[in-house]
């Protein structure tokens, strides 16, 4: 099912593409927040590597929804984005009271975390029953 998606060497240099990137925009968010943004925006300022991180692991559960849909698995892929969706909005609810803003992004990050470990049990879970 998989075959033919990518080499190993391949995947190696986009690993690498992709944490370069990732880091990138760190720097670049710390160096330009200060000359672009007012002194209000200094708070942002720390969440923004928190927001990267959790869209780096949302953008890795997305990658196993892909592969469901690609392979009939539309229930696993609606249930897992729906416990996600779920998570996230009770998380947050719970969050800002205490946090605020931070809480907001922290809800956001724990939740894409485990949406990410709920999509890899599932492709663990049916990997073996797929065929080539």
């Amino acid at each position: 099912a998989l075959r033919g998606l990518s080499s190993l060497e391949t995947a190696r240099r986009g690993n690498f593409l992709g944490v370069l990137g990732m880091t990138l925009a760190i720097i670049v968010t710390f160096l330009f927040v200060d000359i672009l943004f007012s002194s209000e925006f200094t708070e942002i300022k720390t969440l923004i590597p928190v927001l990267l991180m959790a869209e780096f692991f949302k953008i890795s559960a997305g990658f196993f929804g892909v592969f469901f849909m690609a392979n009939r698995l539309l229930y696993e892929n609606i249930r897992n984005e729906f416990i996600w969706v779920l998570l996230f909005i009770v998380a947050t609810y719970y969050a800002i009271e205490s946090y605020g803003l931070s809480g907001v992004v922290y809800s956001y990050l724990i939740s894409c975390i485990i949406w990410l470990v709920l999509n890899l049990w599932c492709f663990i879970f049916h990997a073996s029953d797929l065929k080539d």
